[in-house]
């Protein structure tokens, strides 16, 4: 029960039309084809009273609306966005992404529909773990050519799972070896 109150927040009740999104960068996920899921503290949503705005909220961005500069935690983001709330889980005893979210305090998701704006950092430097991080994750993609080599490499070294295709997690899964994705990253 004190965990419940502890994480209670707001959650986004219905889908938003397009929304400006202003807020501090707190996670940058790399997806797929050069895609990024991004999780924003405290954010501004237009239209939406501070109340009832969510503590954090989760946005994927096609690399297409994506400048130059790569996005880093820290960084102060300004974003057209659809938000819609938590969805349930598809299939009755599948994946609950809105219990996830919850215990996650992700009270809204959505995606960028233009081009993403950046303030880099300007308080405190970004910590070093997330430098050595971005560092690591830059040198697997230069060095390491073969897309499901390098999604792999990242998935056990730094935790970051999203880039394996579902073909590759299927095998991983079949071949039995699914609890190294389990305990990679931080967790090695």
């Amino acid at each position: 029960a004190w965990r419940m109150q502890m994480l209670q927040a707001p959650i986004l009740t219905e889908k938003t039309a397009p929304v400006l999104v202003m807020g501090k960068i707190d996670a940058v996920t790399p997806l797929s084809n050069q895609d990024v899921r991004i999780h924003i503290q405290h954010p501004y949503i237009e239209g939406i009273k501070q109340q009832y705005r969510p503590n954090k909220i989760g946005v994927k961005i096609k690399s297409e609306f994506l400048l130059e500069q790569p996005l880093r935690q820290g960084h102060d983001i300004m974003v057209m966005a659809i938000l819609m709330p938590p969805s349930d889980a598809v299939v009755s005893g599948g994946f609950d992404f809105k219990r996830y979210a919850y215990f996650q305090g992700i009270g809204a998701h959505g995606y960028a529909i233009e081009t993403v704006l950046v303030k880099p950092e300007t308080s405190l430097a970004p910590s070093l773990i997330n430098q050595m991080r971005d560092g690591l994750r830059e040198k697997i993609q230069k060095h390491i050519l073969d897309p499901d080599h390098a999604a792999i490499t990242m998935a056990l070294l730094l935790g970051e799972k999203k880039a394996i295709s579902k073909q590759i997690l299927q095998e991983i899964r079949i071949g039995g070896i699914a609890h190294l994705l389990a305990i990679s990253g931080l967790h090695i």
